[in-house]
């Protein structure tokens, strides 16, 4: 038996097309079955050039086999000469490495955007005729502008230019390539798509990716595979003809540097440090990235793999990866380190694409932008009540000073706000902060409440919570009434 027939014997019990990754493990069912399991326990099976590991959405590994029937070269010759038809004088295309029947860049072979792996068409017709696929990047230097559309119920193609364009892989999102004269920045929007100018890239069609039939319309065409649909040649396009959608959106992000909550743009290794309170130190501060992952049950701490993210929906299966401490989210751009992650996870900073995108450091040149709360005490908050819900900080970790501080001020704790003083507050308003901590979010803050009656105090808040069943707003006004 082949592998491919394994695959396809594997595929039939999980009662899954032949063009859809399949669970490991019922392949490994398949593989013991003939002696071979070893291959997916040993970490050799991915090794293997047939063979593509991949994340399902629930952040199971899954496993597709090449047939040999993708992808289509024929498609991408068609793709690239249509592409330079009618392009500016000098323009050549940023084609690249990707690995086969998957959107990540092909990194065994460096940084795609080093130079040196940089693919001349007939290197690119090539790599593609030996089973992988092609990327397509627009580059500081060329005037590509790339128009990466998620779902055409959102954008439809009516709703730009025309120029030429091709169906994305879902069969639902299309890509459009134009030239530009005058700058055009990248614009990542969280569900209408992105523009991909500076350092972005799009997959090229002829290219296949394994997908799932439950990201597909029902009888869809081509499946997996990305299609030329309009051989119009590539038009010039202004800011101005952007659909309204992106053109508002990179606008907001303006009108939010202007107004002082500048997320600025920072580099790829530029994540938000920890910043202890002064004093008693909270173990969140000495978080890993690996134990977050460790957390969740997904993701890799392998710098050559790409999964599903872990906190938002993914269209691909592989836009998050790891490298040097940091997560990195590929469909917003932006980079996460342990605390960003951790407030991203947290229910109380709304979570999802929206927090990903916002409390993500933008990758350098992204547009994406940097952290926005860089700074702001509820990044500790987030991340530290996170941490102690998911175990990763002992039960009596004490909660960050800072935290003490900005709830205090945010809930309005304090009887005397205008004679606040940032380095101290009154004892009864830290009191009240910390049973609300353990009365609110059924956390222990770690610290003790002060003053000779803090035993006495204590009791009162947990005798109040009992008879109040959750009146939490109730239980601090009757104890701060009490205190002050």
């Amino acid at each position: 038996m082949s592998y491919r027939e394994m695959y396809e014997e594997a595929c039939r019990r999980a009662g899954r097309e032949t063009w859809e990754p399949v669970e490991q493990s019922v392949l490994l069912d398949i593989l013991g079955e003939v002696g071979m399991a070893e291959l997916v326990t040993d970490g050799v099976l991915a090794d293997l050039g047939d063979w593509t590991q991949m994340e399902l959405p629930n952040c199971d590994p899954a496993w597709y086999c090449r047939s040999g029937l993708e992808p289509r070269p024929r498609e991408f010759r068609e793709f690239h000469e249509l592409l330079v038809e009618n392009a500016p004088a000098g323009y050549e295309p940023y084609y690249f490495r990707v690995r086969a029947a998957s959107k990540a860049p092909a990194i065994e072979y460096g940084s795609w955007k080093s130079e040196e792996n940089r693919l001349s068409f007939q290197e690119a017709l090539d790599w593609m005729r030996s089973g992988g696929n092609v990327g397509i990047a627009g580059t500081p230097d060329d005037p590509l502008v790339n128009v990466d559309i998620d779902d055409d119920e959102e954008t439809a193609p009516e709703d730009i230019p025309s120029t030429l364009r091709a169906r994305s892989r879902s069969r639902t999102g299309f890509h459009a390539w134009y030239f530009a004269e005058d700058e055009i920045p990248n614009i990542p929007t969280d569900t209408a798509g992105e523009i991909r100018t500076d350092w972005q890239y799009v997959v090229a069609p002829g290219s296949f990716v394994a997908s799932f039939a439950s990201e597909l319309p029902d009888e869809a065409d081509s499946p997996g595979y990305y299609t030329v649909e309009e051989t119009s040649p590539v038009a010039r396009i202004e800011y101005e003809d952007l659909p309204a959608v992106f053109r508002e959106f990179h606008e907001e992000m303006e009108d939010e540097a202007e107004s002082g909550e500048e997320r600025a743009d920072a580099a790829e290794t530029e994540v938000e440090p920890p910043e202890p309170a002064e004093g008693r130190k909270s173990a969140v501060y000495d978080v890993e990235m690996q134990d977050v992952l460790r957390s969740v049950g997904g993701g890799s701490t392998q710098e050559s793999d790409r999964w599903s993210a872990i906190w938002h929906s993914s269209d691909t299966s592989s836009n998050m990866s790891y490298s040097d401490g940091k997560l990195h989210c590929w469909r917003h751009n932006v980079a996460h380190g342990p605390l960003q992650a951790l407030a991203v996870l947290c229910d109380e900073s709304g979570g999802g694409d929206s927090a990903c995108r916002q409390i993500g450091t933008g990758h350098r040149s992204s547009g994406a932008g940097g952290c926005s709360l860089r700074g702001d005490w509820r990044l500790s908050w987030y991340a530290w009540l996170e941490a102690k819900r998911r175990g990763l900080i002992p039960e009596d970790d004490a909660v960050p000073y800072t935290v003490i501080d900005g709830l205090a001020t945010e809930r309005g704790l304090m009887k005397y706000p205008e004679e606040h003083d940032r380095d101290t507050l009154p004892a009864a308003t830290y009191n009240a902060v910390l049973y609300l901590i353990e009365d609110e979010y059924d956390v222990d803050p770690g610290r003790d409440p002060v003053g000779r009656d803090r035993d006495k105090k204590k009791g009162e808040a947990k005798a109040a919570k009992e008879t109040a069943e959750g009146e939490d707003e109730e239980i601090v006004a009757s104890l701060m009434d009490d205190m002050l």
